[in-house]
């Protein structure tokens, strides 16, 4: 078979010019067998434009998790800080007895001061206080307590709800309070009664017929009575007195 050169029609054979576009037969040349075709993918400029917009696309990619790590970092300390700071304020998680209740006695303040036997002398309220052991008692457990308490020279009893309330302070804790569920309920009150430990309510002297005694808690700042016998509650015993001059 043989082809036209001037418009590719099929000549056939025996002709000396092509009926399409006349040509002489002499300017025919033979057919390129199409399987030696070479079909160019794209022109010769166009691949390095694609090498160029591959590497561009690398490049921000790379960027992109740069951006992204670096950022992520940045909220991960932010988070860290911030939750340490949670943690510093929580009561449930960093109880005020981390302060022994030496150092917390041997703070100073314009209202409380110790005695070297180891009374706490209220001069705003003209009494005297002396902390039990940090321990649940029976409001029975109390009262023999006071009974042999001769400590700072005696003459002690246990505090009316009133007295104990003189003490309350929402601004302030010590110890570390009562347990539950995860979280610690401390007193509100003076550091400097840190010897309370854990500690939440306070016995008074007040019986309330029956078999049941007041108490103040001291986290909630609130009288309350239950069994005299009670010992799930961290109830203490402060013993109390009028200033001795």
């Amino acid at each position: 078979m043989v082809l036209c050169n001037q418009c590719g029609n099929e000549l056939s054979e025996g002709l000396s010019f092509c009926k399409e576009c006349g040509a002489q037969v002499g300017g025919i040349s033979p057919a390129v067998p199409q399987s030696s075709l070479e079909i160019p993918t794209c022109p010769p400029d166009a691949r390095p434009q694609v090498e160029r917009r591959k590497l561009n696309f690398f490049a921000y990619a790379a960027l992109a998790v740069l951006v992204f790590v670096l950022g992520g970092g940045a909220v991960l300390v932010f988070q860290r800080q911030g939750g340490n700071q949670d943690v510093i304020n929580s009561e449930a998680v960093i109880p005020a007895s981390a302060t022994s209740p030496a150092a917390s006695a041997s703070r100073k303040s314009g209202r409380y001061s110790v005695e070297t036997c180891g009374a706490i002398q209220d001069s705003q309220a003209g009494l005297e206080w002396f902390v039990g052991e940090d321990r649940n008692l029976t409001w029975y457990e109390a009262q023999n307590w006071i009974g042999g308490l001769t400590s700072c020279g005696g003459g002690w009893r246990l505090p009316t709800i009133e007295e104990i309330r003189t003490l309350y302070d929402p601004a302030q804790r010590a110890g570390t309070g009562y347990y539950k569920d995860g979280r610690y309920f401390p007193a509100h009150i003076d550091p400097v009664f840190s010897a309370i430990g854990s500690g939440s309510w306070v016995w008074s002297g007040e019986r309330v017929g029956g078999d049941e005694a007041r108490s103040f808690n001291l986290n909630q700042g609130k009288a309350v009575v239950y069994s005299a016998t009670n010992t799930l509650y961290s109830t203490r015993a402060f013993a109390v007195r009028s200033v001795r001059k």
